[in-house]
């Protein structure tokens, strides 16, 4: 029995980078998080390494087909899991984001201006003087002048 405390807390000190004492007084929920933070460290050493190997790799590609993207040069299991990011439509489809989420108070004004549905919400930054440093004409010849 006292072979395999050895062994495991050999393990835990080359695995994990901790001391063995402090392995064995870890919780389940803090081990979870040791091993999830591992796996990102690999994770990121090896998608480093492919984006290393596909720029020496990507001048020998025939130019005759098309060029592979990383994923496909050298995928990983990791690739087909991952979540696509949403991406947004149009300013619309932005304001209408963050007016779902109730955040609506850093929008910025340019938004609303550029927007077809929400263009009455811009402001008429030109009126007021606090404009978020965008100014007008006349109130950068004044403070030059």
């Amino acid at each position: 029995m006292e072979e395999w405390l050895t062994k495991s807390q050999g393990k835990a000190l080359a695995f994990f980078g901790i001391l063995p004492d402090t392995f064995w007084n870890m919780e389940v929920s803090e081990l979870n998080a040791a091993l999830e933070q591992h796996e990102a460290k690999d994770r990121e050493y090896l998608e480093q390494r492919r984006l290393t190997n596909y720029i020496i790799a990507k001048p020998n590609f025939d130019p005759k087909k098309a060029t592979p993207s990383m994923t496909q040069f050298q995928p990983f299991p990791w690739d087909k899991d991952r979540v696509k990011s949403h991406t947004f439509e149009g300013y619309d489809a932005q304001i209408e984001f963050a007016m779902r989420r109730g955040v609506t108070d850093w929008i910025p004004n340019y938004w609303y201006a550029q927007s077809e549905t929400y263009k009455h919400l811009a402001k008429d930054v030109t009126a007021t003087s606090n404009d978020g440093g965008i100014g007008s004409a006349n109130q950068a010849t004044e403070i030059h002048a």
